[in-house]
């Protein structure tokens, strides 16, 4: 069911107390009335880290970006049912993301500290800024879900991790937004995964940042930083 940002009501409610380290505040974002976006300041000690929960559907376009006045907080972006994984961690690739949601649900950003603020028991004040955009996406008609996965389809792609190693192959899964928009998401190896997100037939980005690509007899080359990707544009289209 398509979700409207401009009939979301802002409700967000952070406790003023100091909590003990390592404790979680959780808070439900939503919008005020006929916008789409929010401007939430916060602040955390040492171990703590503060959860905005965001309900937004698939296909629509989240930004976000967090400013603060010390270089300790950060932001990861956890999809819905996440147990802790994340697709972007601000510590590695910053603390702004820009991205189309591949599902809907409950979206998760968590602001924390590095261990060396939190061993100081550092106090961060920072401003989350966040906007949910666009409508949902209608998805390609008929297109199914693979068994016990959230993807429409499942397989290897040709992947070059790192340059002067050969190509290996590495499981791959995407989910469809319609009209050649996709995300897909490889397994690099120790739990890591390389999500490149494509709109109208092209790549875009990644959760490492731009990408750059080439095409040749149907088959993508995606180069993000010194890694490269094969994926097939059936992999993308269906068919």
């Amino acid at each position: 069911m398509m979700m409207k940002t401009s009939t979301i009501l802002l409700a967000i409610a952070l406790a003023s107390t100091a909590l003990p380290a390592a404790a979680q505040q959780s808070s439900n974002v939503a919008f005020a009335r006929g916008t789409s976006s929010a401007q939430i300041p916060g602040t955390i000690r040492g171990r703590e880290y503060r959860d905005y929960i965001v309900r937004a559907a698939a296909g629509q376009r989240i930004r976000i970006n967090l400013a603060a006045r010390s270089a300790s907080p950060y932001f990861n972006l956890m999809p819905p049912g996440s147990s802790g994984e994340a697709v972007h961690i601000g510590s590695s690739a910053g603390n702004s993301y820009e991205g189309v949601l591949d599902r809907g649900g409950q979206w998760t950003i968590r602001v924390y500290q590095m261990r060396s603020a939190e061993r100081r028991g550092t106090v961060a004040a920072y401003r989350l800024s966040l906007a949910v955009l666009g409508r949902a996406a209608p998805g390609r008609p008929g297109d199914a879900m693979v068994p016990g996965t959230s993807y429409n389809a499942t397989g290897p792609v040709d992947c070059l991790l790192n340059p002067g190693a050969p190509y290996r192959q590495c499981n791959a899964g995407v989910r469809r937004l319609g009209n050649g928009s996709a995300i897909v998401e490889i397994e690099i190896g120790a739990g890591g995964k390389r999500r490149i997100e494509f709109r109208n037939g092209q790549p875009v980005t990644s959760n490492m940042g731009s990408v750059s690509y080439s095409m040749n007899n149907g088959m993508y080359e995606v180069r993000v930083g010194g890694e490269t990707y094969r994926i097939v544009d059936a992999f993308i289209f269906g068919g």
